[in-house]
């Protein structure tokens, strides 16, 4: 009973599957039951050649993806080093999916386009396999046997050339020419001689399908279009923060607060921050930084700091002070900006003109005054109107025992300029700003033995020489 059942399921699936094939014109050619292993011979330039079994069912497509994967899994198993690994797959992948000879048992050659089947669909470049198929690839030298296409098309690639390629192919292999282009209807193809020194600028309507030759560049022609995502980020204390779109020549700062639905009451117009080009693009990683990113822009600006220091007379100590300064500069492409005014509809600040990409910051207003370093109590204190730096040095708590008093700096919030206020009277304190409290270097014995050879060292010369002054006076 087991055996009838089992011998009814297979003919179901036999007939299922000879059902399912019925409207390919191969069905003719089938001998084997579908169920039977067939033979394949893979020769020409691929991965691995040799006869290999497979499955009536089975394209070529499907059979060559198995028989390539296979080929490579054992192929990486010999290498256990990353850096070698990726060269393997550099390597294994260089293999022609177009103009593949399929040559039949019965005398039947057809000449296979997987390139063109993976665009089109058509099964007539994927065909089924049959018993003693032989598939022959062609060698493949891309940097010799190519198109190039590039424009206005959906994908700009190099692919391999066939003979018979025209520009339609081209444009097929490129995914089509780009919806977002407007009136596309001419192509430049620029063609090299043999020698690469001379070229020829052939220019064609697309309508023509002009043929192609081996070498040939293909630059699809029309007009950039400025239909972009141009939009700029606002956050903080606006009534609508989040992304605001802009034109490509942008807005004015003041016209893109307001199309955020315009500030807050609290918002602090004196501490607007607006961030450009590289510094937006990092604040604005949402998912954080990467590694290689970290990277590209610790080489940006170690070429900044040697292109900016080449010519310079920079001294060592100097050059830790301009690489931090050079690193600000790099990161703060808008400049500072007095925005208190921005109101103002002919002041610099409300018309300076946002551009894509820019991030723009507006805090809310903090009636308070940073106090920090030696003193017991770090925090924020309420602003006063006219108390000094000591009030708000008592309110944390007073000095710290190693706290250096005369040397107590004041760092602007707006703009971080530092000022040593022991040393300066009527200098006014604003919300925002901060008051730093330095801790009194603690210097050993043999800090000042340092000092006093040095001292020495350099008063002994001139010692010698006030001697010899006084002798050849006192000889004259």
């Amino acid at each position: 009973m087991k055996f009838i059942k089992a011998v009814l399921i297979i003919a179901v699936i036999y007939f299922n599957n000879s059902f399912a094939h019925s409207d390919d014109n191969q069905s003719k050619e089938r001998s084997i039951p579908q169920f039977i292993p067939i033979t394949v011979t893979i020769g020409g330039d691929f991965i691995i050649t040799g006869s290999f079994s497979a499955s009536p069912t089975q394209r070529v497509d499907h059979f060559i993806t198995q028989v390539y994967l296979e080929a490579k899994r054992e192929a990486l198993k010999l290498s256990n080093e990353f850096v070698y690994s990726k060269r393997i797959l550099k390597e294994l992948d260089k293999y022609s999916q177009r103009n593949i000879v399929l040559k039949r048992a019965n005398g039947t050659v057809k000449v296979i386009d997987l390139e063109r089947f993976k665009i089109t669909g058509e099964f007539v470049n994927n065909p089924y396999l049959l018993n003693d198929d032989v598939l022959i690839f062609p060698a493949i030298d891309i940097e010799k046997d190519f198109i190039a296409i590039e424009g206005a098309v959906n994908k700009p690639r190099t692919i391999q050339y066939v003979e018979g390629d025209k520009l339609s192919d081209a444009i097929l292999f490129s995914m089509g020419i780009s919806k977002a282009y407007e009136n596309v209807e001419k192509a430049e193809i620029t063609r090299l001689s043999y020698d690469g020194k001379s070229e020829q600028i052939i220019t064609v309507n697309i309508k023509d399908d002009f043929d192609l030759q081996r070498g040939d560049r293909i630059r699809v022609i029309a007009e950039e279009t400025n239909k972009k995502d141009f939009r700029v980020t606002v956050m903080g204390n606006v009534n609508m923060p989040g992304e605001v779109f802009i034109t490509k020549n942008g807005l004015t700062l003041r016209d893109v607060i307001n199309k955020a639905g315009g500030l807050k009451s609290s918002a602090w117009i004196d501490r607007i921050q607006l961030y450009r080009g590289d510094a937006a693009d990092l604040l604005l990683k949402k998912d954080g930084i990467t590694e290689l990113e970290i990277k590209e822009i610790e080489r940006r600006l170690r070429w900044s700091n040697f292109e900016m220091s080449r010519l310079s007379n920079l001294t060592v100590d100097d050059t830790l002070f301009f690489a931090v300064d050079n690193e600000l500069r790099f990161y703060n492409q808008v400049g500072n900006l007095d925005f208190s005014n921005m109101e103002d509809l002919s002041s610099e600040a409300g018309n300076f003109i946002v551009k894509d990409g820019d991030l723009i910051i507006i805090p809310e207003f903090e009636n308070v005054v940073n106090v920090f370093g030696q003193v017991p109590n770090s925090g924020k204190y309420n602003f006063v109107k006219g108390y000094d730096y000591k009030y708000y040095i008592n309110k944390a708590g007073g000095f710290g025992e190693f706290a250096e008093e005369d040397e107590v700096i004041l760092i602007k919030g707006k703009g971080k300029n530092w000022i040593s206020i022991t040393e300066k009277e009527n200098i006014e304190i604003e919300p925002g700003d901060y008051i730093w409290v330095p801790k009194e270097p603690q210097r050993t014995l043999e800090y000042y033995l340092k000092q006093a050879g040095i001292i020495a060292g350099i008063l002994g010369p001139i010692a010698t020489i006030v001697v010899i002054l006084v002798t050849n006076s006192g000889g004259n």
